[in-house]
């Protein structure tokens, strides 16, 4: 999940830095960043982060229903994350137009759309690990509280189920 969540954020960074150099800078970044651009950054970050985990729920179950439902999550963290990064960017504005800035920019840079559908695929097989990897933990002590040891007069253990 940590590792899930900080793909996100990278992400998320990726795309306020491109939004800001595109918005701020016209496109070109012949200067250093600024303190707002870092803030723009940080706030992509968080953004990205705060959309998975709002939509954690929907991501990492198997099969097709799973497949059904991380469509869902996808477009949820598409909206939620640049909500959550414009709001902190920029209040009202960012608020009303972070999730729009997200299309256009997907849509002006291709290869930042394949980018943010490769991560949103990478988290989802993260995720299914870790659900994976959860469940059997849990699945291990329900088999082991359904065979009930018993041990009978002469010693001998014996399982029953």
């Amino acid at each position: 999940m940590v590792m899930a969540l900080s793909c996100m954020a990278a992400l998320g960074a990726a795309v306020g830095l491109v939004v800001s150099i595109r918005i701020a800078r016209g496109g070109a970044l012949t200067q250093g960043l600024s303190l707002y651009d870092i803030w723009v950054v940080c706030s992509g970050a968080a953004g990205g982060a705060a959309g998975l985990w709002s939509m954690r729920h929907r991501m990492g179950q198997p099969g097709l229903a799973g497949l059904r439902h991380a469509a869902i999550g996808v477009a949820g963290i598409s909206f939620v994350g640049p909500l959550i990064g414009g709001t902190l960017a920029l209040p009202i504005y960012g608020t009303m137009f972070g999730p729009f800035t997200l299309a256009v920019i997907l849509i002006g840079a291709p290869i930042l759309g394949l980018f943010w559908l490769y991560y949103m695929c990478m988290v989802h097989v993260l995720l299914l690990n870790w659900t994976a990897e959860r469940d059997s933990i849990f699945r291990v002590t329900e088999a082991a509280d359904a065979l009930r040891v018993r041990r009978r007069r002469d010693g001998a253990i014996s399982l029953r189920p």
